[in-house]
């Protein structure tokens, strides 16, 4: 199976958090790690999955007015961490109303977010989760979140998860095969 990992990144977390899981999931599968500005048309075409992450912005998912509020912060040093993504660049949001996955294309969501209740942090996995399924993937796991500190640093110990988590994901599309 050839799983691609589409992710979009402002300050690199999220992007952090994709290699992880992509890391658990080439020990099962083929697996291809991009960026959403080169997850052309050609590179969904030829995925039997699709895992699909982005940050958490204002509860959902990022638009362009968020990304430059992302790199105005940065600009600003009120992160330690450096703008990773021009963010004038269209993100998962924009992508997902031109996806076109194959039939049967498999899918799963993830997202980065504050370490906090979800009603107050928001969760971008399920806009992701209906985008993908709008698209005509199947949905085959639960969408997950990994966590960031408020000043967008990774929480201790989400890589390790996210990479184990990668791993499981790959059992399950495994499991699907048979």
């Amino acid at each position: 199976m050839r799983v691609l990992v589409v992710y979009e990144s402002m300050y690199g977390q999220t992007g952090a958090v994709a290699e992880r899981i992509a890391l658990g999931l080439t020990r099962i599968h083929t697996t291809v790690l991009t960026t959403v500005p080169r997850a052309t048309a050609d590179e969904v075409a030829r995925a039997d999955a699709l895992v699909v992450g982005a940050p958490t912005h204002h509860h959902g998912l990022s638009t362009s007015e968020s990304r430059q509020v992302a790199a105005v912060v940065a600009e600003q040093g009120l992160t330690p961490l450096d703008m990773r993504a021009d963010p004038l660049v269209p993100g998962i949001r924009e992508w997902l109303t031109t996806l076109a996955p194959p039939d049967g294309c498999r899918a799963v969501a993830f997202d980065t977010r504050v370490d906090g209740p979800t009603i107050l942090t928001g969760r971008a996995v399920h806009e992701i989760d209906k985008g993908l399924a709008g698209a005509g993937a199947l949905i085959v796991a639960a969408p997950e979140s990994f966590l960031v500190h408020m000043d967008s640093t990774l929480v201790a110990g989400e890589g390790d998860r996210a990479e184990a988590w990668g791993l499981t994901l790959g059992a399950t599309l495994s499991a699907l095969e048979e």
